[in-house]
This record gives structure tokens, sequence and C-alpha cells, in this order.
């Protein structure tokens, strides 16, 4: 039990910085998604900073496609959870997976609402820096929601992110990302580009 109120239940997935559980609100009473924030790949303990900043990230923006955030909380052993909105469905990469590319009467719609979620993001000053086909969950109803902000960065930030430091997903890069550049606004778009390619071909 975290603070004697979140209960972890299960394992459900993994962000790009900690495991996904699926947990219990026992105060609201409600099943809840928790990430262990601040891990990095090859990391024994988690980054506080980094927790820290993954936490005010995907707390300041707020829209319909992207997962809210509704907590932070701190277990026993000092470690940090986000705790999410549970989205109770599949990622557009299982989408993709299970049933080839999307017809484009049923993409045109999901891409619409990505693109306002990711704007929502933009506004904010924010760049996603991993948008990917198994960072759009789709609810029960097959609604998108943009999760996983934990390699973002607001526009002005470079203390966490070194030049030459690829930060992403291979297949989904912006060219001058994948060269090693600073991601943006733009690079984000064209990594929605290449999620929309895959979902509308099939193909990376």
């Amino acid at each position: 039990m975290i603070e004697d109120r979140y209960e972890l239940v299960s394992k459900i997935g993994r962000g790009g910085t900690g495991d996904v559980w699926l947990g219990h609100d026992h105060l609201l009473g409600r099943d809840v998604a928790l990430k262990q924030l601040g891990l990095t790949p090859g990391a024994e303990l988690p980054d506080t900073a980094r927790a820290e900043r993954e936490a005010r990230l995907s707390a300041s923006v707020r829209h319909p496609s992207v997962v809210a955030v509704y907590d932070v909380a701190d277990d026993e052993d000092g470690r940090e959870w986000l705790v999410m909105e549970l989205v109770e469905g599949r990622s557009l990469a299982e989408l993709i997976k299970e049933s080839g590319p999307i017809p484009q009467h049923r993409l045109t719609p999901l891409v619409r609402d990505i693109v306002d979620g990711l704007a929502a993001a933009h506004t904010a000053g924010i760049v996603h820096r991993d948008v990917k086909p198994s960072n759009v969950l789709l609810t029960p109803e097959g609604l998108p929601k943009l999760t996983d902000f934990g390699v973002a960065r607001t526009i002005t930030d470079t203390a966490l992110t070194s030049t030459g430091i690829v930060t992403g997903s291979p297949g989904y890069l912006a060219p001058e990302v994948a060269e090693g550049s600073s991601a943006t606004h733009a690079s984000d778009v064209w990594s929605l580009g290449a999620t929309v390619f895959h979902a509308a071909t099939g193909e990376r």
C-alpha cells in the first residue's frame, strides 16, 4: 500500500522510464494506473530530478486526448509514483499489430484527436520526444489518449539533456534528432507523421 491509499494490483506495462501498474485508490474507490518515476534504462536507483520533472510535465497538460495525472505518491522506500487515469483498452501499436492498416474513415478522427492532445502539450511548452503508436492508448470507445511523458522536456529545459544523446524510439525519430540534435515541437510532429504512416499502411 502506498501512502495508505494506493494498492498495487498487477503490472500492466512499461513506460519509457518505469513500470506501469494497475492500482486501486481506496480513498476514492476507483482503479488507477501507477508508474514508478525516475528510472532510466540500466539504472538501479531512481533519478529524483527526472522523477520530479516527469510529474510536473505530465500534470501540466490537461486535455481529453492526454492521459490525466491525479497525484504523486511516495512509498515506504522513498520511491515516487505517478498516479494516473487508467485507460482500459489497448495501444495503437497493438491495434495495428492485431488488425493491420487502419481504414481512413477510422484513422482520420483518431489522428485529429491525437493532434489536439499533442498541440495541448506544445501550448504548455512541452516537447514529448517519444510520440509513437505504443504511446497512444485507445479507450474501449476507441478514443485516443497520448501517454508516457517520461522523456519529455520543456522547450527551454536543457539541464537534463546532453547534446549528442539520442532520446526516443528508432523508426519514429525525426532525422535531425537521430543525428543528435535536440528535439523540438517540429520533431514531435515528424514523429506523429511516422506514427500515422505506420497506422495507415502497417509499415514503418
